[in-house]
């Protein structure tokens, strides 16, 4: 499984990409930006995306859907009403910051085995 991490601290990203690639799972960290996610989702194959919640909007869900990825929503701030509408949008899953890695790489490893369940 491979897991492409953007996040507005590559810090934090490289912290996530170690925790997963403990659990054996392939985590690539990329600067934050959607030009710079969907360049990433063109060159290789990635079966999760974990972006931060600045980057949310309609038409990054849709792109990052298209490359038949599923999709975690990270962020600090807690609106109930910013994640419903992320989930309305297409997210797979709206975790909030700070989080238990553990709870990540559950997350990561459920989405990953109902992959064809999609």
């Amino acid at each position: 499984m491979r897991v492409l991490i953007e996040d507005d601290s590559m810090e934090f990203g490289m912290l996530c990409a170690d925790s997963l690639q403990n659990e054996n799972i392939d985590a690539v960290t990329i600067k934050k930006g959607g030009e710079n996610l969907l360049e990433a989702l063109k060159g290789s194959h990635f079966d999760i995306v974990i972006m931060d919640l600045l980057e949310l909007n309609d038409d990054i869900i849709s792109k990052i859907k298209s490359y038949n990825t599923r999709i975690i929503v990270i962020s600090a701030y807690d609106m109930p009403n910013i994640e419903k509408k992320a989930i309305k949008s297409g997210v797979d899953f709206f975790l909030l910051k700070p989080f238990d890695i553990n709870v990540l790489i559950k997350i990561i490893k459920e989405l990953g085995s109902n992959s064809d369940k999609k």
